[in-house]
């Protein structure tokens, strides 16, 4: 984890710092990732990266870790806009991480299987437990959809690991070239419906 300097950091000068070095760490592997590159594509000194990070490493991880953290704040966002409807929240969040994903931008050494070349570090991504549960807490009370009510909040925590897996399937599929986007999209909306039908069947 970052040191408390970098955590009192406006959060603009926080994001520039993690865009920084996750944008040097999709052209270079870990291993010859440049802490020089990175101080300079975020505009400060190299010794400030050393006094905000225990090391290259932390740096990395913390750095995944925050983009997998803003994608699902957005995806908090995205339930709002839609009205609390979990369905579209899926089909519009996949759209989203589709997006980032064609616009360069930082999904790309989370959810392509050895395409940063720091694959056994990914699964510290994660966000850790506390955050997590609250992620999936806030979706349980802000969703509007009964079949999801019906299920219990212990119910809809599995759920949503369940949809997670597949969000993370359909973007791995788009960025490793399996699938074109017009059929990741028709395919992954195909399965939400038959979800949506079986749990609407068993209510």
């Amino acid at each position: 984890m970052p040191t408390t300097k970098f955590e009192r950091l406006p959060e603009q000068k926080k994001k520039r710092i993690v865009d920084a070095v996750l944008n040097e760490l999709l052209e270079e592997s870990a291993d010859k990732v440049n802490v020089s590159h990175i101080a300079r594509r975020a505009a400060v000194s190299r010794g400030s990266i050393y006094a905000y990070f225990r090391g290259k490493e932390d740096m990395l991880l913390f750095s995944l870790r925050y983009t997998h953290m803003e994608l699902l704040h957005r995806s908090m966002d995205i339930l709002t806009q839609n009205n609390g409807d979990f369905w579209n929240m899926l089909t519009d969040s996949l759209e989203l991480w589709i997006r980032e994903c064609t616009k360069k931008r930082l999904c790309q050494p989370i959810y392509l299987p050895g395409g940063s070349g720091y694959t056994p570090g990914i699964i510290h991504t994660y966000p850790g437990k506390d955050w997590m549960q609250m992620y999936k807490n806030w979706m349980y009370d802000n969703c509007t959809n009964q079949e999801i009510k019906d299920l219990g909040r212990e119910s809809f925590d599995v759920f949503q690991d369940l949809c997670q897996s597949f969000l993370l399937f359909y973007v791995q599929a788009y960025l490793t070239g399996t699938q074109d986007r017009e059929d990741i999209t028709d395919t992954f909306k195909q399965k939400l419906g038959r979800l949506k039908e079986n749990m609407a069947g068993c209510c």
